[in-house]
C-alpha cells in the first residue's frame, strides 16, 4: 500500500525536519511517521514518491527549499556515506513568477504525477523491518535571509510499502 506521512508543521527555518505525522488512514501501521513497526507485523519498503519544493515567496535574499531526503536506521543514514541523505533538490533562490516550484530541479525521488513527471525512487532489494524496528526520515531544506514558508502539506512523502503479519 501506499503510506503518506508529512512533518505535521510548516517549515519556516532550512535544517532538518523528522517526518512523524501519519496522513493514512488509522487502519493502516503509523511506521515510519514516528512509529516502530507494531508488534507482529513485518514491513517491506519497496521505493519512496515525493518531489522536491520551492515556495513561490522566494526572492533573492529570502529563501528555503527542499535538498535532500535522509533516511536514518540505527543511526546510519541510509544510501549516502557522506550523511546528507537522498538528493531532492528544488533550489529555486529567486521566483520571478511566485508560483511554488515543484519537481523542476534536481532528485532522484519522482511523484509520476500531474506535477512531477519523475518516477519514484525504487529500491534494488526492499527494505525490510521487524517488528519494534524505528526508521526516521527528515527533510533537508537550506535557506537564506528570512526565508519563505514550506507548508505541510508541500512536504508530504509517499513510502511504498508491504505489510505482513507474522506469528
Amino acid at each position: 500500500f501506499l503510506n503518506y506521512g508529512d512533518t505535521g508543521d510548516d517549515i519556516t527555518a532550512p535544517g532538518d525536519a523528522l517526518y512523524d505525522n501519519p496522513v493514512s488512514p488509522a487502519e493502516f501501521p503509523d511506521f515510519p511517521f514516528g512509529k516502530v513497526v507494531p508488534a507482529k507485523y513485518e514491513i517491506d519498503i519497496h521505493g519512496i514518491c515525493g518531489s522536491p519544493r520551492a515556495p513561490g515567496e522566494n526572492i533573492t535574499a529570502d529563501y528555503i527549499y527542499t535538498k535532500f531526503i535522509k533516511m536514518v536506521k540505527e543511526r546510519e543514514v541510509l544510501f549516502d556515506e557522506d550523511r546528507d541523505g537522498i538528493l531532492f533538490m528544488q533550489r529555486t533562490l529567486n521566483n520571478d513568477s511566485q508560483i511554488d516550484q515543484t519537481a523542476e530541479g534536481f532528485s532522484l525521488i519522482g511523484n509520476l504525477s500531474a506535477y512531477d513527471n519523475n518516477p519514484p525512487l525504487m529500491f534494488p532489494v526492499p527494505l525490510t523491518f521487524l517488528p519494534g524496528d524505528e526508521l526516521n526520515i527528515y527533510l533537508t531544506t537550506e535557506g537564506d535571509g528570512g526565508y519563505g514558508t514550506l507548508e505541510a502539506a508541500e512536504q508530504e512523502i509517499t513510502l511504498i510499502e508491504k505489510v505482513r503479519r507474522i506469528s
